[in-house]
């Protein structure tokens, strides 16, 4: 996969139904999608990928975003949003602790969740390197 002038971002949501929803509405000529299931699957998409944005959700079937964004945060500089049902405040004190660039709470328009991803991608000035 070449990628130039776009932006890969990594959606790790155990909801395929969901996943899928969120790559169609927001799939343009400057995003692209790689959609992971599990941490392990997105561990293997980390590998083969350069990201731009990863999108965590928070509860995964073989362990925690939030673990996960912690332990990524500490070896790379990619930016994370935790895109997650969990909407209280503690939650989302949580989830910036965990190192999150942004915290996305469900369900988002996908009006509101591309203007995030804009957002935080202007902030981190992230260019997609993969080849």
């Amino acid at each position: 996969m070449a990628i130039k002038n776009n932006k890969l971002v990594m959606v790790l949501e155990d909801d395929t139904d969901l996943a899928e929803g969120i790559e169609l509405s927001l799939q343009s000529d400057e995003l692209n999608f790689v959609i992971c299931e599990t941490i392990a699957e997105a561990r293997k998409a980390l590998e083969r990928y350069s990201f731009d944005l990863l999108i965590f959700d928070i509860n995964l079937p073989d362990g925690n975003g939030l673990e996960f964004c912690r332990e990524l945060k500490q070896k790379i500089q990619i930016p994370i949003a935790l895109l997650t049902a969990k909407g209280m405040e503690m939650d989302i004190v949580k989830g910036l602790e965990s190192g999150a660039d942004d915290y996305i709470t469900k369900p988002a328009s996908p009006i509101i969740l591309i203007k995030r991803i804009e957002a935080v991608l202007r902030r981190t000035g992230k260019r997609a390197t993969a080849e």
